[in-house]
């Protein structure tokens, strides 16, 4: 695949009822269960259906490779350079009463609370596959184009979790030439271990980040991130509550970056060819990596898969519910280029489909093969050219992988959001576990994402003035 995260050949397939074994970024985020659980003060529980979500896992990537808190805060200089988690990080201000057992899983405690994912090793393990995934789709941990120009000398990394982040960044700007950025990561729970152990200039602040005062002072970094925090902080609008903030804390000159991804899932409609004309190198990069950019003319439809359709209608309920943006992806474009304090701004949307569809297999439509140029011809006669028939191509074996691990994080998310979910759907325990081994085997075993179902996806950024 070429992108940073690079492989010469196909990477290997783990045995059905293991984990990949492959070295690089992902060994550490699948192996590292008893690790992170060492570093979490408070007793956890891994997926009660763990066994069955590990024999379908899939995605092997290569070794990384040279790129061209409550009231207040504490802070800690306490993760891991290519992810190798050590056993330590300092002590929680959370204690177990601060959590609550649901189906096993380990939630933050509190009626004001509406954060519906959970916080244990099964939920830190999908984080981490996400950040592998979404990293790899890019080619970088980063899209903004002046951060490869003009590297921060200090980076604010908000909801850091393990760290993950903050490493890969610091891995991938050490190979530019520059070791020494500062990274600060923010969270609620200190699960992040000591980067320091792997000379990454790292501290870590507890703090919770639903309480809008950042604890530092204005204009403190070069560079603030955000990944996938939507749903932990309810908005009661269509706006990011701690987008005032992050603008406060970023430097004249700095560069914001956000990423994140809709709740709910659509089915993407057979794409437009794309010009060689406009091609560019996130065009070449979602071409490699099997992925679509959204771009004028993309087409959905709803979801075809009726456990999808389930899914939808219960997760639209439950963050409603809670006061949840649902769609953060139709919300951050206008509030960047609304926002007078910045200029540059630019994004990348992507589709991560969850497997291979039909009229990918019938060769419709610009069909992202890296593997062989097509042959066109136009599809039927009312189609004017807008569509191209392409020669049928196999997905190569990174693209299948990463779409069995956008699959994979995909039901993982539904394992987490249990809870909210089964009481949207008001299901008992016995329906809910009918319906979860249904939808098991019709999207693992029967290939049942095959209507174009995917991820939706998008990194936002721009530049203060």
């Amino acid at each position: 695949m070429d992108s940073w995260f690079n492989s010469s050949s196909s990477p290997p397939r783990p045995p059905k009822g293991t984990p990949g074994r492959n070295s690089g970024p992902l060994t550490a985020v699948v192996h590292t269960t008893a690790a992170l659980q060492a570093s979490i003060n408070a007793p956890t529980t891994v997926l009660r259906r763990n066994a069955h979500l590990a024999s379908h896992q899939s995605l092997s990537i290569s070794p990384i490779s040279n790129p061209a808190s409550a009231s207040g805060s504490t802070v800690s200089t306490s993760s891991s350079s290519k992810a190798t988690i050590p056993q330590k990080t300092k002590k929680s201000r959370y204690t177990s009463d601060s959590y609550t057992i649901r189906n096993g899983r380990r939630y933050i405690a509190g009626p004001k609370c509406s954060y519906p994912l959970p916080c244990d090793v099964a939920e830190l393990n999908r984080q981490n596959l996400r950040t592998v995934l979404l990293t790899t789709v890019y080619g970088a941990p980063f899209c903004a184009p002046l951060v490869s120009s003009k590297p921060p000398k200090t980076v604010l990394d908000l909801g850091c979790g393990t760290g993950l982040w903050s490493s890969t960044c610091h891995d991938y700007f050490s190979r530019l030439g520059h070791p020494d950025v500062e990274f600060t990561g923010l969270d609620i729970v200190p699960v992040a271990p000591d980067l320091k152990e792997q000379g990454v200039n790292w501290r870590f602040v507890q703090h919770d980040l639903r309480r809008l005062q950042l604890p530092f002072p204005d204009e403190s970094f070069d560079m603030v991130f955000l990944k996938d925090m939507s749903m932990a902080m309810p908005t009661g609008g269509s706006e990011f509550p701690i987008f005032e903030e992050m603008l406060r804390v970023l430097k004249s000159g700095g560069v914001i970056e956000i990423w994140e991804s809709d709740a709910t899932i659509r089915a993407l409609l057979p794409q437009p060819a794309i010009p060689p004309s406009t091609m560019d190198r996130a065009l070449q990069q979602a071409i490699t990596t099997g992925t679509y950019p959204l771009v004028p003319g993309t087409g959905f439809s709803t979801a075809q898969n009726t456990y999808i359709q389930d899914y939808n209608a219960w997760v639209s309920k439950a963050l409603e519910k809670r006061m949840i943006t649902l769609l953060p992806c139709t919300v951050l474009s206008p509030m960047m280029l609304q926002e007078e304090k910045l200029a540059d701004c630019g994004n990348r949307r992507l589709v991560v489909l969850l497997g291979e569809v039909r009229w990918e297999r019938e060769g419709v439509g610009g069909r992202p093969s890296g593997s062989r140029r097509p042959s066109e011809s136009s599809v039927g006669s009312g189609s004017k050219g807008k569509y191209r028939q392409t020669e049928r191509a196999a997905l190569t074996d990174e693209q299948s992988a990463l779409r069995s691990t956008a699959l994979l994080t995909f039901v993982q998310m539904i394992e987490s959001l249990e809870p909210a979910l089964k009481e949207a759907s008001q299901k008992g325990q016995d329906e809910w576990d009918r319906w979860w081994a249904g939808m098991m085997t019709n999207l693992f075993e029967q290939k049942g994402a095959m209507s174009g179902e995917g991820l939706e996806v998008g990194s936002w950024w721009a530049r203060k003035v």
